[in-house]
């Protein structure tokens, strides 16, 4: 069963940058969850070289219908010109935490 709720998975170079946008995230309901990995080593090609980095990954716990809006506010703040946002589907979610997220995400 497809529930209405996904998970955004992007990076950023530095966890204070995480920081600050999960802190907005949640303070304004956008998401009821963020959690911050890392750091992480990035292997990528970009401008056909190759690059390694260290990333700190930000998983964000929302509704499918705020996406948007939180793609905007990551990329109004990300120092990438092309940072990594992509969701996944959450398919099966346990009930307590299915009602938890319910109470703690904002509907448009």
């Amino acid at each position: 069963m497809i529930s209405n709720f996904i998970e955004i998975i992007t990076t950023f170079p530095d966890k204070e940058e995480a920081d600050r946008i999960s802190d907005y995230l949640v303070r304004n309901r956008f998401s009821a969850c963020c959690q911050i990995s890392g750091p992480v080593t990035s292997i990528y090609s970009w401008d056909n070289q190759m690059q390694k980095e260290n990333e700190y990954i930000l998983s964000i716990k929302t509704r499918a219908e705020l996406f948007k809006v939180i793609e905007e506010e990551i990329r109004k703040y990300h120092p990438y010109e092309t940072p990594q946002i992509i969701s996944l589907d959450l398919i099966d979610i346990s009930e307590p935490y299915r009602i938890w997220l319910d109470k703690n995400i904002k509907y448009l």
